[in-house]
């Protein structure tokens, strides 16, 4: 199915969002799972890069032509809206796409 597929592949951190679309399956609520299948999908279909930080790994927004924000705000308000209801999920699920459990 196209939603466990990286919609970017030309971009560098393809590898991440791979592995990130093939671990959602595992969270234990597949209601969520779900849910955050296809957000997670969509916000990479739109521009955003997977970035390695000393703390893990995060969302960044491809800002201008290649994505669909145009500023930083417009991806934070994105992510409030949509992802931080799942925080917890979303952590767990980046702790194992960085090799971490």
């Amino acid at each position: 199915m196209y939603i466990f597929e990286d919609p970017r592949p030309e971009l560098p951190d393809s590898p991440l969002w791979k592995k990130l679309l093939r671990t959602i399956p595992t969270l234990k609520n597949k209601e969520t799972a779900e849910l955050l299948q296809r957000r997670l999908w969509t916000l990479r279909s739109v521009g955003t890069f997977l970035k390695a930080y000393s703390g893990g790994l995060r969302f960044v927004p491809i800002i201008g032509p290649t994505g669909a924000f145009d500023y930083d705000v417009e991806f934070d308000e994105m992510k409030r809206k949509y992802l931080a209801p799942y925080a917890t999920e979303i952590a767990e699920l980046l702790r194992k796409v960085n090799g971490h459990e």
